[in-house]
């Protein structure tokens, strides 16, 4: 403890000599960095949901994240039960081992490339009673997020590689697995640049990794570790198997080709009321995207293929992209190109009241309230619950209204939003009228009666 709270009373007496020694364009951008910065934080903020970083992980040893859980749920509280867990880990045998072979430790109040990349606004560094006080709601998210991550990447990593003979070389494959199923891909030296461009890139890159078998396909990792990477795949199948059969319950009476189809938002979703429930931590929205590519066609809200190589209404494969990059951009950058557009990727319109909302107002929060005023008290607060647990939700269907709207009343839509609407229409109707015409005419069941 008094090692760590050492470094960090270091970096505080380094970051305050960096700035007194700054100009006035040095202190400008760095104020700019660090509201930018504040943004994703507080989107990130009033939430425990690691759980959705480590979803592989949890999937592949559930009983491993429930006991991480615990800590989490200890550590979360305050500053001082945090560092005493994250003393706890220090003094593991496996610790240092771990550490050298590239385990992402994370911690706050150092360097930015060590933090989590929702959390890389350090406001908690920040001293006063006020300002704590103020920040404790964020607080208590980053101490959670950190906690359950750093005890679940030693944690799974021990259950990996205890007691086995195996390789340096090994050793690095299977803790670039860890990183990865806990949501800590590798974005080499470009790793601030992206994380201020993007959300998580982190995240995503990690995702990629593991729906393409990366550290089990490696060319320099030897059969052995192969074997063990596999092995993990092999254990999250019994979670994944389970979590389908949730799916295919939720929709018992109803159609289930939403449930199979990777062209489709609804893919693989476990349906509560008229509201849809993503457990996969960002692994779904990743495999509807590069289905989506691979065959050159998306599956709509309402259950139309509509084909991206043919450039109908404006669908093609280059306007999936852009979205798909829009939905991962860093909050601040997606607010400032919503209120520049005057409309937000779903084609809702972003006034400067609703860019303010956005900024300052955490996502979980946001989810469970629309969620209790569209699918009532009990089923609301269960499905908030989940969100803020790391489950990602869509309440509604893809013409909801957002969330401050669903508070303050509906926003008069700029012109593109009412064009893309009536757009929409036409091609519904337009394939609705091309079914019925291809529709083939039944014969009638009647006989013709018998000549006497």
């Amino acid at each position: 403890l008094e090692e760590i709270d050492a470094k960090r009373k270091f970096n505080k007496l380094k970051a305050k000599y960096v700035w007194d020694n700054m100009g006035v364009t040095g202190k400008a951008s760095r104020v700019g960095w660090r509201l930018y910065d504040a943004v994703r934080a507080m989107k990130a903020s009033i939430d425990v949901s690691g759980f959705r970083q480590a979803a592989f992980a949890s999937m592949a040893d559930p009983i491993l994240a429930l006991k991480a859980g615990g800590k989490m749920f200890t550590g979360m509280w305050t500053e001082k039960k945090r560092l005493a867990i994250e003393d706890d880990l220090k003094k593991d045998p496996y610790y240092d081992e771990a550490k050298h072979f590239k385990i992402a430790f994370t911690e706050l109040g150092g360097d930015l490339t060590a933090t989590e990349e929702e959390y890389m606004f350090s406001a908690t560094a920040f001293s006063g009673k006020t300002w704590k006080t103020i920040s404790y709601p964020y607080a208590v998210s980053e101490r959670a997020f950190s906690t359950l991550l750093n005890v679940m990447r030693l944690e799974y990593y021990k259950t990996i590689v205890s007691g086995l003979p195996l390789s340096a070389s090994d050793k690095y494959a299977i803790a670039a697995h860890v990183n990865d199923a806990t949501g800590r891909g590798g974005t080499g030296p470009s790793s601030v640049v992206l994380t201020r461009a993007f959300w998580a890139p982190r995240l995503l890159i990690s995702r990629w990794n593991l729906l393409t078998f990366k550290g089990a396909l490696r060319g320099d990792t030897s059969r052995t570790a192969k074997k063990l990477i596999l092995k993990q795949y092999a254990k999250a199948m019994r979670s994944v198997g389970a979590l389908l059969l949730l799916a295919a319950a939720s929709r018992w009476d109803e159609d289930w080709e939403d449930i199979f189809d990777p062209r489709s938002s609804k893919f693989a979703t476990i349906k509560v009321g008229d509201s849809y429930i993503d457990p996969w931590g960002g692994m779904k929205q990743l495999t509807v995207f590069l289905a989506r590519m691979g065959l050159a066609e998306k599956t709509t809200w309402e259950g139309e293929v509509v084909p991206l190589d043919e450039g109908l209404y404006k669908q093609d494969v280059s306007q999936e992209i852009l979205r798909f990059v829009t939905t991962k951009l860093n909050p601040a950058a997606g607010i400032l190109l919503a209120r520049r557009q005057n409309y937000d990727m779903m084609g809702r319109p972003m006034t400067t009241g609703r860019a303010l909302y956005e900024a300052i107002s955490p996502l979980a929060p946001q989810e469970g309230l629309v969620a209790m005023k569209e699918e009532g008290i009990a089923t609301g607060m269960f499905l908030g619950l989940l969100g803020m647990m790391g489950a990602s939700l869509m309440i509604g269907d893809d013409e909801q209204l957002s969330s401050y709207e669903h508070f303050f009343g509906e926003l008069e839509g700029p012109r593109e939003k009412k064009k893309a609407e009536r757009e929409r229409q036409e091609r519904i109707d337009a394939r609705r009228r091309g079914r019925d015409k291809k529709r083939p005419k039944r014969k009638s069941s009647k006989r013709k009666p018998r000549e006497r």
